[in-house]
């Protein structure tokens, strides 16, 4: 019966820790939440802003976290405008996904619609030059591979 009251004690000093670390992590979190807000745009502040969407997901908090992913959106955007990076970025294909993604899960399918079609625009444009470029380095025809298509 002794080893009850240290067991107790164990759970409530754990139960403390956990609480303790919690509400660091949360003034972390929400210094970085205003951060962000006032943050040059660069590629990793624009990362920082698509984890603090899926953070605030976690925590149940969609709706912020939808802010936090069109803010990393709009940031790529910024960092690969279509003048300079007319195929896309892997970067803001990514973060259009996610963003589509997100409004999916909150049942808001049309806008939803928009995001994964803005998405795949860049990744059709992006295969469709790779598979220029493979073709022109081309100096004969391709060979069926393993036989595939080959009678014998």
């Amino acid at each position: 019966m002794s080893s009850v009251p240290s067991v107790v004690k164990f759970l409530m000093l754990r139960l403390t820790l956990i609480a303790a670390i919690s509400l660091a992590a949360f003034g972390i979190f929400a210094a970085t939440t205003q951060k962000a807000a006032t943050s040059p745009a660069n590629p990793r502040e624009a990362a920082r802003l698509n984890n603090l969407g899926a953070v605030l997901i976690a925590m149940g908090q969609a709706e912020k976290a939808l802010t936090f992913y069109q803010q990393g959106v709009d940031m790529y955007r910024k960092l690969f405008p279509a003048s300079k990076y007319p195929d896309g970025h892997p970067d803001l294909v990514a973060s259009l996904h996610n963003l589509g993604f997100r409004l999916l899960a909150m049942n808001q399918a049309e806008k939803a619609l928009d995001f994964f079609q803005q998405s795949l625009q860049l990744v059709l444009q992006a295969h469709l030059v790779a598979g220029q470029l493979l073709l022109s380095s081309c100096d004969r025809a391709p060979q069926p591979l393993f036989g595939i298509g080959h009678k014998t």
